[in-house]
């Protein structure tokens, strides 16, 4: 009896480096060396997780990496909606058929039309068969014909007890079937795919629980002084634009906090809105009712025409809502000091319009010494 088994070792510590990676081994006495080169490339995953931008992405490198263990005319990752019980395909990697796309926009299969995706979706068994099959599932074969296949294999990819999706994999006409062994492999494959896209998946929650504020979805103030950090680093004209919310207090003592919430987050999309519109720019809410924009290569008075419109739809939010807007602009950021004097400035720039009664936008236009400073203070009709 052929005996798989996975060694996990940890190869590496520094940046860059893959953290693990999977050593497989088949205990028959003897193996061919194409067979193990099958195996181990199988460790090549996780490595690509390290690299991978995200499930898209990693996705790709993993229908390719597979096909190739495989031998496969052709593979896929699909994505399983237990809800709505379809198997959407996020990737198709290979000689793929007509009508096929490499990344499609919609290409959904009903589990209850095709019986072998219910074998993963309930039964979470890896199946395979060919067009020479007698007891082939018609729905199956008739798609592999459509596309030009002759043989078909389908593993869960399982994150724990849960179907997360499914590593689907075909053969050209002519190929030899697939067999035991192939099936184990994909078992392996499909086992490493689990593991990198957990790790993407908690990367990613793990990101957002850093770095996202969790009533409005923007950016929060560690975002804002790693975002800074960084143009600090590169020298980047910048510019920064805080925000603060009017009224609040009226609405939370009026209406109560939930619609203080909803006028949060409806000021808050007014800002992802103007980052939309300037390429590298970062939305983010401070904390409170101040928001900050950080606009990377753009200059101050662009910004600002950007925001005047933006300033005065917020005043129409709530009955006696609206916002004050400081911007202030840096040539080059080059040090920590020119990161807090640029915030400073734009404070300087948000006090101002909050003295001169709120529900405007004051800029700071100066690009050098304070001396030189000019404040244009642009009233906004409400």
């Amino acid at each position: 009896m052929v005996d798989f088994s996975v060694e996990r070792r940890t190869i590496g510590t520094t940046a860059g480096e893959s953290l693990h990676t999977v050593v497989a081994t088949m205990h028959t006495g003897s193996m061919e060396a194409t067979e193990t080169s099958r195996y181990l490339r199988v460790a090549d995953l996780f490595g690509a997780m390290e690299s991978a931008g995200g499930i898209d992405e990693f996705a790709s490198v993993s229908a390719a990496a597979a096909r190739e263990v495989l031998a496969a005319a052709s593979t896929s990752i699909s994505r399983y909606d237990a809800e709505a019980g379809t198997v959407r395909t996020l990737v198709n990697a290979g000689e793929l058929g007509p009508g096929e796309q490499e990344r499609p926009a919609v290409e959904r299969y009903e589990v209850t039309e095709f019986p072998h995706l219910l074998q993963v979706a309930e039964l979470q068994e890896t199946w395979s068969t060919h067009v020479g099959d007698p007891n082939g599932d018609e729905s199956e074969l008739g798609l592999m014909r459509k596309f030009g296949k002759s043989a078909a294999l389908g593993c869960p990819i399982l994150l724990g007890a849960r179907v997360w999706g499914e590593l689907y994999a075909t053969r050209a006409e002519g190929a030899e079937p697939f067999q035991a062994a192939d099936r184990a492999i994909a078992r392996m494959i499909a086992q490493a795919i689990a593991l990198c896209i957990g790790r993407i998946i908690g990367r990613d929650q793990l990101r957002e629980l850093v770095y996202v504020d969790a009533l409005t979805g923007l950016g929060n103030r560690r975002m804002v002084d790693e975002t800074l950090r960084r143009l600090s680093e590169q020298g980047t004209p910048t510019t920064v634009a805080l925000w603060d919310v009017d009224g609040l207090k009226v609405i939370n003592d009026r209406e109560g906090h939930l619609a203080g919430d909803r006028l949060l987050r409806e000021v808050a999309l007014l800002l992802s809105q103007a980052a939309s519109r300037l390429p590298g720019a970062v939305a983010t809410r401070l904390g409170g009712d101040e928001f900050c924009l950080v606009a990377a290569g753009h200059s101050g008075p662009y910004v600002a025409d950007l925001l005047v419109g933006l300033v005065a739809r917020a005043s129409t939010l709530a009955d006696g809502a609206g916002v004050s807007s400081g911007i202030a602009s840096s040539i080059a950021l080059s040090s920590e000091p020119d990161v807090k004097a640029l915030l400073r400035r734009a404070d300087a720039a948000l006090y101002q319009a909050k003295g001169a009664g709120g529900r405007r936008q004051v800029h700071d236009r100066g690009w050098a010494a304070a001396a030189d400073r000019q404040l244009l203070d642009t009233r906004l009709s409400v």
